[in-house]
């Protein structure tokens, strides 16, 4: 059915898979960022080209905060490799409550633009609660984050019109249930006459 399985410019893929490097590679470590990078490399670089060959679209999930960075720098070296170039239904997750959410977003553009590719980027809200320790202080992450539902929500939307502004690069893949938000994505959508977010 083209309403569901098709975008304003191709086919989407009927198979999504979601990978957690960590399940891959379980003692990797952002210390030592080479290392993991092989380690995870020679098990994802095979699933990868599975799914190229097949059609199938693999996002990488976006885990602890310890390895938001490795992960980015996995996906975007993968994705460099010859083999993957063209692949075109790769994509990654992003939460929106780190502080450095628009920092992250910004370099994933640059990189997409600078290899004139398009990859699918998927950001959502994620957790803001429990981000402080038993007496009420910030932890180390509770520091580095938007601690309100409303600063979130705010991030997520800069990112949203964002991601709307260079659809050239960017597949847009809006996860929330923030009725808000849903319009906020939707409306940049009418207005530059292209297609509805995916929500």
């Amino acid at each position: 059915m083209d309403q569901i399985d098709r975008d304003d410019r191709s086919e989407i893929p009927r198979v999504n898979i979601s990978v957690k490097l960590s399940a891959l590679a379980a003692q990797i470590h952002p210390t030592d960022p080479e290392g993991a990078f092989q380690q995870i490399a020679s098990r994802l670089r095979p699933l990868l080209l599975a799914a190229k060959e097949r059609g199938v679209f693999i996002n990488f999930d976006m885990e602890s905060t310890a390895l938001k960075e490795l992960t980015l720098d996995i996906f975007r070296r993968l994705l460099d490799e010859p083999a993957l170039v063209d692949y075109p239904h790769a994509g990654i997750a992003l939460q929106a409550y780190p502080k450095k959410f628009g920092a992250r977003s910004g370099r994933l553009i640059g990189w997409a633009k600078s290899r004139n590719r398009r990859i699918t980027i998927r950001p959502h809200q994620g957790r803001v609660l429990g981000l402080r320790n038993r007496d009420g202080g910030a932890t180390e992450l509770a520091r580095a984050s938007f601690l309100s539902k409303a600063e979130t929500d705010a991030n997520y939307e800069r990112l949203a019109r964002r991601m709307l502004e260079n659809d050239q690069f960017i597949s847009s893949a809006f996860g929330t249930h923030n009725v808000r938000s849903i319009a906020a994505c939707m409306l940049p959508c009418g207005k530059a006459g292209a297609a509805a977010a995916s929500l």
